[in-house]
């Protein structure tokens, strides 16, 4: 499958994006599935009904099984490392026909700074600043626990409360848990027992990020987002 992803990837890169994001919302929606099959599996064991226990736990195996296998092709279709392909050929001298965009024209000045509010599909980020603190990111995920982390530094108490307040959880999935079986890609935040779902678009996240700011007392102004790659002429 690598091979057919990685040929996938260099001949028709304009559609990769939009690839990788259909497997990525395919995974969240496999989540709230298995966050209703939950729900059913524990009024079935309540009702001490073993068998449709059973079935839904081999249910939910085969989903969490396809999920892996999901998230290992989204992982693969990382657009960023097509240009580590591109490198590599020309390194060994290896001849090629193959159309490979130039992905320098679609990096941007991670200088300039973007407002949270703003939508950032297609978009790869480079920093995040807090308070006038720029902290550099490798992607969205790493913007996430990062700012998660600068936020406990501030006062952990008022980000422990998150566990608590119903208005930053999400209708089926939880986004902040002391379990991380209770989310599809847990990451503990350090110096809390709190655990993150980082399986988010981007705009998921910067919108999650937004309501811990009010939380917080923090002007959204005051937390500005830096990119270093804009994709969006890529999916059109």
């Amino acid at each position: 499958m690598k091979k057919v992803l990685d040929y996938f990837k260099m001949e028709f890169p304009d559609h990769v994006i939009e690839i990788r994001e259909g497997i990525d919302l395919l995974c969240q929606c496999l989540d709230n599935a298995v966050q209703s099959i939950d729900e059913k599996a524990a009024r079935a064991f309540a009702n001490r009904d073993a068998d449709r226990v059973a079935i839904m736990f081999d249910c939910v195996k085969r989903i969490d099984e396809m999920q892996v296998k999901l998230e290992s092709y989204s992982a693969l279709l990382d657009l960023d490392s097509i240009v580590e392909i591109a490198a590599a050929e020309n390194e060994n001298g290896v001849l090629s026909d193959r159309k490979i965009p130039n992905y320098a024209d679609y990096a941007v000045d991670s200088t300039v700074p973007y407002s949270i509010m703003e939508d950032f599909t297609h978009k790869r980020p480079a920093a995040f600043s807090l308070r006038g603190t720029r902290i550099e990111a490798n992607d969205w995920k790493d913007v996430y626990v990062q700012t998660c982390e600068a936020l406990v530094r501030m006062d952990r108490e008022v980000f422990t409360l998150f566990l608590s307040d119903k208005t930053m959880q999400g209708r089926k999935i939880a986004y902040f848990s002391k379990d991380p079986t209770a989310m599809r890609k847990a990451e503990l935040i350090s110096g809390t027992y709190i655990y993150i779902n980082t399986n988010l678009s981007a705009n998921s996240i910067t919108n999650i990020i937004q309501k811990m700011l009010r939380r917080y007392s923090i002007p959204l102004s005051e937390y500005k987002i830096y990119l270093k790659a804009d994709y969006t002429a890529l999916h059109e």
